[in-house]
């Protein structure tokens, strides 16, 4: 099996460092601390843990293929039950890029149609994210490209994925500059994207701006389109210009309303992406109206740790279904090992609970991470991969029957059989729960399904 390849990154690096290291309020700049509500598990009114099928190796690839960064979904499922599941399939390395392509899988009933190739190998290919909206599949990814700005690239298909269906892949966003203040180029990266109805909206990480501190520090940006990608609106800028990073971008779209979460770094002394020092990093979240039109909403802190046990926080994941909003991410509250959170809006994202409640239960020398949630109805799922003592690393499982107020007990998707699984990514359609990952053992995608 080929060795795990990646490109070095501050984003990668610092994703390192963390995971190293460990792994309601309304539109003003109020928050709650992350001391956090536990016990959701032990409420009576809580939901059995759910059982899970074998794992599935659905890539079977003697190059290395990948799944990373959960604030963008790999896996999508559409009306019809069917499964999407986007990756890479990295071949090799050129002066430090991967040389990788993006790679389709669709599966209906219990049978997989065979791995379809959505762009050509290309040094510098970052991880694919996936979203469907009834029979129109998108796959959105970053292309890294040292001397030159990134650029976004995009290939949909209009007849549920099917063999042969997906376009030619094609630029997202093209004005990007090279300056002064950042000579390799524009740092676009670590795409998100939700459809809703005949609209797409893509969120991603971008430093194109330079601040008032004479910075080019990278913030949030949505763009969107009801044509199918044919035009696009010009990029908004999600998060404020405040001389420090915000990244790990999520984006999730119901109703022709956008909500958007982020990490943010405007509260820590110095940004940590810049020197060398501890991240301070805060959840922060943004609701866009009108289809990603309405740019007057203000942003929302979502977490506050307690003064003087500030920490890292990092990688939301975000989700909406009628008016309810949940928002599930990973944090180092009080200096403890890496947690996963949860928090959650029952109003469209203009309000949100006070308190977030702790997901994960792991026992010592273990650590909780990269957390994803899907909806249906009044049904939450969340999943996260959860490691001990570095050697090995399972995929957990929690959900929610009551849109996100009592939650059940912690399972594990893997069912023993995950050597180094990480990076798992869920969804849900008419009671089934589908999971997907990568085990870092054998550089290998594997799938689960609740039972």
């Amino acid at each position: 099996m080929a060795s795990a390849l990646s490109r070095p990154s501050l984003l990668v690096a610092a994703v390192a460092a963390s995971l190293a290291g460990a792994c309601g309020t309304t539109a003003d700049d109020s928050s709650r601390d992350v001391a956090a509500d536990d016990g959701a598990a032990d409420s009576t009114d809580a939901p059995e843990a759910l059982a899970w099928s074998t794992p599935e190796n659905i890539s079977g690839t003697a190059v290395l293929s990948d799944i990373r960064y959960q604030w963008g979904r790999s896996l999508a499922v559409s009306n019809d039950g069917a499964v999407h599941v986007a990756w890479r399939e990295v071949s090799g390395e050129v002066a430090t890029l991967d040389v990788a392509k993006v790679v389709y899988r669709r599966r209906v009933g219990d049978t997989w149609t065979p791995p379809q190739d959505i762009s050509v190998e290309t040094a510098g290919t970052g991880h694919p994210k996936i979203a469907v909206s009834g029979n129109r599949v998108w796959i959105v990814w970053h292309l890294y490209q040292p001397g030159s700005a990134d650029q976004l690239f995009f290939s949909t298909s209009d007849a549920g994925g099917a063999p042969g269906t997906f376009s030619a892949s094609r630029a997202i966003v093209t004005d990007a500059v090279v300056t002064a203040h950042n000579p390799l180029g524009e740092y676009s990266t670590t795409p998100s994207i939700a459809a809703d109805g005949d609209w797409v909206h893509v969120v991603w990480s971008d430093e194109r701006f330079v601040d008032s501190c004479g910075l080019q520090v990278p913030e949030i940006y949505l763009v969107s389109s009801s044509d199918l990608g044919m035009t696009w609106s010009a990029p908004f800028r999600v998060s404020s210009a405040d001389c420090r990073s915000s990244w790990t971008p999520s984006v999730a779209a119901w109703g022709g309303v956008v909500h958007v979460a982020w990490t943010d770094e405007r509260h820590d002394t110095v940004d940590c992406g810049l020197a060398a020092s501890a991240c301070r990093e805060e959840e922060y979240y943004r609701r866009i109206s009108d289809h990603g039109a309405r740019l007057d909403e203000p942003e929302i802190r979502l977490t506050r740790d307690p003064v003087g046990s500030e920490a890292e926080s990092w990688g939301p994941s975000i989700v909406a279904w009628d008016g309810g909003v949940q928002v599930v991410w990973y944090d180092r509250a009080g200096g403890n090992d890496f947690e996963v959170y949860h928090l959650r809006s029952t109003d469209g994202g203009a309000s949100w609970e006070p308190l977030p409640r702790r997901l994960s239960a792991h026992g010592p020398g273990c650590r909780s991470a990269c957390a994803t949630v899907a909806a249906e109805g009044s049904a939450v799922h969340a999943v996260w991969f959860e490691i001990c003592g570095d050697t090995s690393a399972t995929i957990r499982h929690s959900w929610s029957n009551d849109a996100g107020v009592s939650w059940s007990g912690v399972s594990d998707v893997t069912s023993g059989t995950g050597v180094f699984a990480v990076h798992p990514h869920v969804g849900v359609h008419g009671g089934l729960v589908h999971v997907v990952w990568n085990d870092n053992a054998d550089g290998e995608i594997y799938f689960a399904t609740s039972r």
